[in-house]
């Protein structure tokens, strides 16, 4: 009997309205019978002939009453009904779906993530995409990955699709991208399904849920709709690790759900950040070659419980500037390789590697060039064993290697001779024995890497008599050290290029008497970047610079001796950073004469000081770099300014104000600082493939780069070759640009449109946290799922669940048409059946002559049988 009850509750969609309408049935029934009760008999004078009467019409007005209440107790019952949406199989659907225009449809979901590209069945296979021999390279073309098998199951998905029946193909990277096909002119989607390749990043599954449920939504099918998920189901798949988030559509009680089961765990390991410590990088002086250093994170998804090792191997790439857009191969210009060792329980190593940087070409003075590491696997090495994952074995970086840092100084000058300077360029240090005969510009070439001219830290450095437009053009960064003597004029010319990408780097003159207009002025012209309150702080005992949590990350290289810098430094006096200065105007009619020679300024004294009284800090967006009384009181603060970097040292290097200049602090600061804030205008250039360029890019013309060695020639099959080094993309578009219409773009090493000779580069890296190949717990997936509604696994052969999910039709409007028919039935019998007119026009007449004769045919009966 139950099961019986549980069959028949399956043919609904909610059988409790199904159950609530066949019991409404009694209603009617309650009705008729309670207006059957018999009355208290009152006997008159015409009841005779009026009981006469009824006895006549007895029998035709008991059948009235049973036609209205047998038409009344169905319409109860198909109300309800219709409300609980029937549906049946079998002949009686494929009849209805030939009647209502529709088959079923078929939603197939398959799992393009990062983890797709899992190698499953790896026994012999080794790393493909660094293939160590020509044996290793023969094997890998039998390796079969992830997303083969999801392929293999939707083609038999689609090949067991009925005459009816409709198909939408979704991927689980990009559930806005849906592709729609009929049984029998499936061509579109089996093309799709074929040139699917893994996407560098998750799936998004609470999209693709949401996704799905609006299109089953919109698309009303007179069957119900059948969804099927063909995923490996790894743990990379952030989301499905997580409660389901709320709001999300009940996809089960719109269609039927099945999913694949999780995919056995694979062993992976990846580069996950590839990250130069300084973007843009400096040949040393004399054309000795620097290197590049670079900081690499090298993780595994895998039973840590061992311990294990590999190799990495990073690489600086070259793309020839005279490469056509069909011969971009970069070349290999140097390299360096180093081990990698996990620990029992260890997941993640990081480590730095230095790269030797190659000398510039004749004729150039910067060139962008590419990191590239590798993750390499021992030769032989099966992939199950070490790593089923190579998407994300490899991750790019950009830096861009001048041959000189040229730097501008101003002012600072003193009547001592510069040679008196220690221009060894071994520290950059000065003698503290005559620091008071030396003035601001003599420290500054010092801690530079020399006096005037070319240093041996690659900086060259010139004094600049004045600030204009010609004086700044092709510097990289200018100190000013006397700011009372820039002008408006040298402000004006110093802001957009400052935007542009250059370093200003300002000291206060070590005389600030009658100096207190050009705050003012530097705030003027260049915003917001720096407002100064133009105070100076006496500090009687000499302040000792505060550690903070440790050096700041611009200054990151200089860490390891951050402490032992900063102990022997005190600061005596400091002009004050105010953190809402306001700008007012100058005085008219004064002005500022701009004779480097002249360190008396001309101002009127009356010049405007902030009117400020604020505590003093820093403005948003700035860095403190160093400060002498905690974050309150900065010292060495940066702020940036469109693509260039604006810094701020609070004292003057004067003895009387700091002993800065006489430390082992300050050439360090002065080179780090200076390369730190120099890279900053090259700006990003690398990005995983879950995030977007900024807009300010051209990047919708990028080609993408094939890797090739010094010579030229392919080296690997990693963008773009086969196992045998054969380029696979070199004629085809639609693989070599970057795609941002894509969800994600693929990995790889791209150029954007040229400015002039010199290539701009950008790097799209695999989403680092997609690459967890481990199978996800049942119990876990089972929970996400189950928020969703009711759902099933798929057997072994999907095919099989298309089969056990026959066509079913929905009944509810051809129910609610039919309780549109009742109604209408209803009102015109109880208008008949009232006997309210004795006036039998029409349909009526001839209803109550059929009547009148069955009447008269019983009567008739009646007399034969007493007669007899």
């Amino acid at each position: 009997m139950m099961m019986m009850l549980a069959q028949v509750a399956s043919s609904f969609i909610a059988p409790a309205l199904a159950g609530a309408g066949a019991a409404a049935i009694a209603v009617p029934i309650a009705i008729h019978l309670l207006s059957r009760l018999r009355r208290k008999r009152q006997r008159w004078g015409a009841m005779r002939f009026l009981r006469l009467a009824y006895q006549k019409q007895k029998n035709r007005l008991r059948l009235e009453q049973w036609l209205l209440l047998a038409t009344r107790c169905l319409l109860v019952l198909l109300i309800g009904l219709a409300l609980a949406g029937p549906v049946v199989g079998g002949a009686v659907a494929r009849w209805l779906s030939g009647a209502g225009g529709g088959g079923r449809t078929v939603h197939v979901v398959i799992d393009d993530a990062l983890t797709s590209a899992v190698v499953e069945n790896a026994a012999n296979a080794t790393n493909t995409a660094n293939p160590e021999s020509e044996s290793d390279a023969a094997s890998s073309r039998t390796a079969s990955s992830r997303l083969d098998a999801l392929k293999r199951d939707a083609s038999a998905l689609l090949d067991a699709l009925g005459a009816g029946d409709r198909v939408v193909l979704w991927r689980s990277t990009r559930p806005d991208a849906a592709l729609e096909g009929a049984a029998g002119s499936l061509g579109a989607v089996r093309s799709a399904l074929d040139e699917l390749e893994p996407a560098p990043v998750a799936a998004d599954w609470p999209r693709l849920v949401s996704a799905i449920s609006a299109k089953v939504e919109r698309d009303a099918a007179a069957a119900r709709p059948v969804v099927t998920v063909l995923s490996g189901f790894a743990r990379g798949d952030g989301a499905l690790t997580e409660p389901a988030p709320a709001g999300l559509v009940m996809l089960a009680d719109r269609a039927a759900v099945a999913l694949r089961r999780p995919a056995a765990s694979r062993p992976n390991r990846q580069i996950s950040a590839v990250v130069p410590r300084r973007a843009v990088v400096v040949q040393q002086g004399g054309g000795a070659a620097g290197s590049v250093n670079v900081s690499l994170t090298v993780r595994r998804f895998e039973d840590a419980a061992e311990s294990a090792s590999a190799l990495v191997r990073v690489e600086l790439l070259r793309v020839p500037n005279d490469a056509g857009a069909d011969e971009l191969a970069a070349q290999v210009v140097a390299t360096a390789e180093r081990d990698v060792s996990w620990s029992v329980g260890q997941s993640e190593v990081a480590l730095s590697v230095a790269v030797a940087l190659p000398a510039l070409p004749e004729g150039f003075d910067r060139e962008a060039l590419a990191v590239r590491a590798v993750l390499l696997g021992r030769v032989g090495a099966s992939a199950t064993a070490e790593d089923a994952l190579w998407l994300d074995d490899e991750s790019f970086a950009v830096v861009e290697a001048v041959r000189l840092l040229r730097v501008g100084v101003q002012g600072g000058e003193t009547a001592a001779s510069p040679e008196t300077a220690d221009s060894s360029g071994t520290t950059g240090a000065v003698s503290a024995t005559n620091t008071n005969d030396l003035g601001p510009a003599v420290f500054v070439r010092a801690a530079l890497g020399g006096g005037a001219g070319v240093g041996s830290s690659g900086i060259e450095s010139s004094a600049l008599a004045r600030i204009d437009v010609g004086a700044l053009e092709g510097l990289d960064a200018v100190f000013v050290l006397s700011p009372a003597l820039v002008g408006p004029e040298g402000w004006s010319a110093l802001a957009p290029w400052v935007e542009a990408g250059g370093v200003l780097w300002v000291m206060p003159d070590a005389d600030t008497r009658g100096s207190l207009n050009w705050p003012a002025l530097m705030s003027r012209a260049l915003g917001e970047a720096l407002p100064l309150a133009g105070d100076v702080t006496e500090l009687a005992e000499g302040a000792s610079l505060a550690e903070g949590a440790g050096a700041p990350e611009a200054l990151s290289l200089l860490s390891g001796s951050w402490s032992a810098l900063l102990g022997p430094v005190r600061v005596n006096r400091v002009v004050n950073v105010s953190a809402d200065a306001e700008v007012e105007d100058v005085p008219s009619g004064s002005e500022t004469r701009d004779t480097p020679n002249d360190n008396t300024d001309t101002t009127d004294n009356t010049a405007t000081r902030s009117s400020s009284t604020s505590s003093p800090g820093a403005r948003p967006g700035a860095a403190v770099w160093l400060s002498w009384g905690g974050a309150e009181s900065p010292w060495l603060v940066a702020q940036p300014a469109g693509k260039g970097t604006v810094l701020w040292l609070g004292s003057a290097l004067d003895p009387s104000w700091t002993n800065l200049p006489a430390k082992p602090l300050f050439p360090a600061l002065v080179q780090d600082a200076l390369r730190s804030a120099v890279s900053q205008r090259l700006g990003r250039r690398a990005w995983p493939a879950d995030e977007r360029p900024p807009g300010g890019l051209n990047v919708a013309e990028a080609q993408r780069v094939r890797m090739g060695d010094a010579s030229g020639s392919i080296s690997n099959n990693t963008n773009g070759t086969d196992a045998t080094g054969a380029a696979t993309d070199a004629t085809t578009d639609r693989t070599r640009r970057l795609d941002l219409d894509a969800p994600a773009p693929r990995p790889g090493l791209y150029v954007l449109p040229r400015s002039g000779d010199a290539p701009v580069l950008v790097a799209i890296n695999p989403e680092a946290k997609a690459g967890d190949a481990r199978a996800l717990d049942e119990t876990a997936l089972s929970a996400w799922w189950d928020a969703l509604g009711a759902w099933s696994w798929l057997p072994e052969a999907p095919a099989e669940f298309l089969a056990s999910e026959s066509p079913r039709a929905a009944l509810h409007m051809w129910l609610l048409w039919a309780v549109l028919a009742l109604v209408l039935l209803e009102a015109w019998l109880s208008r008949v059946f009232s006997h309210a007119t004795t006036d039998r026009p029409g349909l009526r007449r001839r209803a109550m002559t059929v009547i009148d004769h069955w009447r008269l045919g019983e009567f008739a009966d009646r007399a034969r049988r007493k007669a007899a």
